[in-house]
């Protein structure tokens, strides 16, 4: 070959050349690795003093998170448009357990029907009064509430105005 004199080189197979890492074994959950046994006292007390190192910088961290979290934020919230809560009683909510006839039903109808001209108008107090007597007569209906729910945002939105 061209009168170069190369040098045999030793067969090695890379298997041979690349030190193995000893091997950890792993328990039944495969969530941790067990960490062989130390080998002397030395390494044992070493082993307790890294753990409780990890352990005492676990403590710290949470300590300055709970520090973190008692802080007050600097943060504003625009509150343009938010409906206070209200501190009025309750909306009457009917008798369920209440058997409703046709005579009912169409007296609710009634009620229903003044109280959308009401709310038609811009009454909504007036409207209000209407869909909770309808509600009383036939509390069965959910749109009767549905109208009534309509009416008080509207109401308390008005009043924002």
């Amino acid at each position: 070959s061209l009168g170069a004199n190369i040098p045999d080189a030793p067969m090695t197979s890379p298997a041979t050349s690349i030190q193995e890492e000893p091997k950890t074994q792993f328990s039944s959950n495969m969530d941790s690795a067990e960490e062989p046994a130390p080998s002397s006292v030395e390494e044992e007390e070493t082993i307790q003093l890294e753990d409780q190192n990890v352990e005492d910088d676990n403590d710290q961290a949470s300590d300055n998170h709970d520090e973190d979290e008692s802080e007050e934020s600097d943060l504003e919230f625009d509150n343009d448009g938010v409906i206070e809560s209200d501190h009025d009683e309750p909306q009457p909510m009917g008798d369920v357990s209440l058997e409703v006839d046709e005579e009912a039903i169409e007296e609710a109808q009634e009620l229903r029907d003044q109280a959308i001209v009401a709310a038609a108008a811009g009454d909504f107090q007036k409207a209000i009064e209407f869909y909770t007597e309808a509600i009383v007569k036939n509390p069965t209906s959910a749109l009767l509430y549905s109208k009534r729910a309509r009416c008080l945002t509207s109401y308390a939105f008005c009043l924002l105005m």
